[in-house]
């Protein structure tokens, strides 16, 4: 990385504005970064709106960058996830072809310029994505929720282990928030821990 681009890089995370997103788009196209390109093509739609010639390159853009597969499944089911190219994704890693597009994406140029990450299913899911999630070092991840989502259970023991919420910290330095909710119709549930909130003191 240019010592140019590491300032435009600190500049944005304090500021994450159009302007300076714009400044750094030049930058990146200076590079022959495709992310460059698609962050120009957001800044004109958010100006101008929808333009067929605009969209058509931006998907063509999110192929090459996410691979055609990943880049369709974030398309379909969380629209606007990597506006501006950076990720406001949501995992569930409930298997197949699912998990195989969030994998793709994690591995992706994409993968490590993911703003706000949603985790959500059961014990399974959770347990998953997290393990996911702390593969690498996230520096733009600024917001992570995580929701619980089952009909009942009757453990009592915390989800995500402490070993994995001491990772899961390392992994997220510049984190500011993190949600965590439930939908779930029994108490035990409820009341059940997801992480450790000793080790995120």
């Amino acid at each position: 990385m240019t010592s140019r681009r590491q300032v435009l890089e600190d500049v944005l995370r304090a500021d994450f504005s159009r302007e300076n997103l714009a400044i750094y788009a030049d930058a990146l196209q200076e590079e022959g970064d495709p992310r460059g390109e698609l962050i120009a093509i957001d800044l004109r739609i958010a100006e101008h709106g929808l333009v067929d010639a605009l969209t058509t390159r931006r998907t063509e853009l999110l192929h090459e960058l996410l691979g055609r597969e990943a880049a369709e499944h974030f398309r379909y089911y969380r629209k606007g996830a990597f506006q501006f190219a950076f990720g406001d994704v949501h995992i569930n890693a409930t298997g197949g072809a699912w998990l195989d597009a969030e994998r793709a994406m994690f591995d992706s140029p994409l993968g490590a310029y993911l703003r706000r990450v949603t985790i959500g299913g059961g014990e399974k899911q959770i347990r998953s994505g997290v393990a996911t999630l702390v593969q690498r070092t996230h520096t733009w991840l600024r917001a992570l929720h995580v929701h619980y989502n089952t009909m009942a259970s009757q453990s009592t023991q915390t989800i995500v282990s402490a070993r994995k919420t001491r990772e899961l910290i390392e992994a997220t330095p510049v984190l500011e928030s993190m949600k965590v909710t439930r939908s779930t119709t029994t108490a035990n549930a409820a009341l059940r821990p997801v992480v450790r909130s000793s080790q995120c003191a």
